[in-house]
């Protein structure tokens, strides 16, 4: 238990130091203008790789069993800012945390775009979830429903009201 709470700990903090910095805005009056049918394609294109990132996320990170897998899956598929806190996480995970038949429920572009370009929600056959964030490509952070620290609990809940 005293293990689950300083990694919970550890894990709320690395995520504040990481969403304290700066991040680059970009002033939509340099971009180059394409039509209103390519955007929208490239949005789907990219809602759909999220959702397949997230959906990894739980399937390869959460629920497996192989430490290698997992490693690899935290070389290849984790944003930079977060990296280091999933390999400290990878050795401590538990077979509760895992995830009955989840499915994607819904992904949105989140109202502060600062802390990741894409939100994915997932639930599970026992109304278990979680929220994927996606930055630039790759699996930034993770909020579960079932998180026991407090500062994560807020961070779920405040993700979450922004899902229908």
């Amino acid at each position: 238990m005293r293990k689950n709470i300083l990694l919970a700990s550890l894990l709320a903090l690395t995520l504040v130091a990481g969403c304290s910095n700066s991040y680059e805005t970009v002033d939509p009056a340099s971009k180059t203008s394409t039509s209103t049918n390519a955007k929208a394609k490239q949005s789907v294109e990219e809602l759909a790789a999220a959702e397949k990132l997230a959906l990894e996320h739980v399937t390869v990170f959460i629920n497996g069993s192989d430490e290698e897998t997992k490693k690899k899956y935290v070389e290849e598929k984790i944003h930079a800012d977060s990296k280091a806190a999933y390999q400290i996480v990878t050795e401590v995970l538990s077979s509760n945390q895992q995830f009955v038949n989840p499915k994607v429920i819904e992904t949105i572009e989140p109202t502060d775009n600062k802390k990741a370009d894409s939100l994915t929600l997932i639930r599970d056959d026992n109304n278990k979830e979680v929220i994927v964030y996606i930055l630039e490509g790759k699996m930034s952070w993770a909020f579960s429903s079932e998180d026991e620290s407090e500062a994560l609990m807020v961070a779920f809940e405040e993700a979450r009201s922004e899902f229908k």
